[in-house]
């Protein structure tokens, strides 16, 4: 269980708050200053907008440090940019349409591990990702929902 202050960095902001995860209006701030704040702290969850300060760069990074990371988009709400989540080892991909829900999410985050994680989320947002994408999303999606661990021995 993560500790009772939960920490969450938001492209680049620091929010705690003793038992309860926050989120705030995503940052613009230079990357240079997420980097800096990746590397020199540790935090329960990272929330990393795609399309923001270099997302995948930042997620990258994140994920080498053993971070669980929940990425959050809007304009980069695509199957390729779901499954390359996905394979770059985030914990979760959001779509900001529901913002509104994403504490459960966050919650899930910090209790689940990679691949059981992955799984809750298609649940929860298969037929959403289907409304947005058609039948294109299909191949993507299946791809993560019958995806094994014992495929590359990676968790």
């Amino acid at each position: 269980m993560p500790s009772a202050e939960k920490q969450c960095l938001v492209n680049g902001d620091l929010l705690r708050k003793k038992g309860t995860v926050l989120l705030s209006a995503m940052s613009r701030r230079v990357i240079k200053e997420a980097v800096n704040k990746l590397e020199s702290q540790s935090y329960d969850v990272v929330i990393l907008d795609i399309m923001g300060v270099r997302g995948f760069d930042l997620l990258d990074l994140a994920v080498k440090k053993n971070l669980r990371v929940a990425m959050l988009t809007a304009h980069a709400l695509t199957p390729e940019a779901l499954k390359r989540s996905f394979e770059m080892k985030a914990r979760a991909f959001l779509p900001k349409v529901k913002l509104g829900e994403v504490v459960p999410f966050l919650e899930d985050v910090l209790k689940y591990e990679y691949l059981p994680g992955w799984k809750r989320l298609m649940k929860k947002l298969e037929k959403y990702f289907k409304a947005q994408w058609g039948a294109y999303s299909g191949g993507v999606l299946e791809g993560i929902r019958t995806y094994r661990e014992d495929r590359n021995g990676e968790n």
